[in-house]
């Protein structure tokens, strides 16, 4: 695992010395959506809001043991979670959401275990970039998990759950808790 992580942590730095060193503007800025202005005439603005987007990586997915069962997790070993109220094929978290559950924004995916690769896709979000999906649900981090294996998102508002290795929500009923 510690050679996987190291192969991807060297992937996406190599991309992003690439897209640094790169003298094409479009698309120059992977961690922003704000477009850089060509029009000297007009003054800068006082204060600018950047939204700030995940850069896409090439993402490996695989399962961990969890006291919800067998769950999904990103290469770092952190949970992933559905938001129930995403439709199938679409993401509705931005802004203010995004930012406490941030997209799992990727280029590809590498799948490990007994995971199917065919169960996984992308999906458009609405500021252009692919967030991966499983079963057409795409998939989220939390925030709030600081650490490896932490769950602390799920049963949010009874809309954010646990990703099933089964790629379904995980239901706390099913756990007893």
């Amino acid at each position: 695992m510690r050679s996987r992580l190291a192969t991807i942590f060297a992937a996406v730095a190599l991309t992003a010395l690439i897209a640094g060193c790169s003298s094409d503007d479009e698309g120059a800025s992977t961690d922003t959506t704000v477009a850089e202005s060509t029009d000297t005439t007009r003054p800068e603005p006082e204060s600018t809001v950047v939204e700030v987007t995940p850069a896409p990586i090439a993402a490996d997915v695989d399962t961990a043991s969890n006291p919800l069962g067998e769950i999904l997790v990103d290469a770092e070993g952190m949970t992933l979670y559905f938001l129930l109220t995403d439709t199938a094929g679409a993401s509705t978290c931005v802004d203010s959401c995004a930012q406490a559950w941030p997209p799992l924004v990727v280029t590809s995916v590498s799948v490990g275990g007994t995971l199917n690769a065919s169960d996984f896709s992308l999906v458009a979000r609405p500021d252009g970039t692919q967030q991966l999906a499983v079963g057409g649900r795409p998939l989220y981090r939390f925030a709030g998990d600081t650490k490896a294996g932490e769950t602390a998102g799920q049963g949010l508002n009874s809309v954010w759950y646990v990703a099933g290795a089964n790629g379904q929500p995980v239901d706390d009923a099913a756990t007893g808790d």
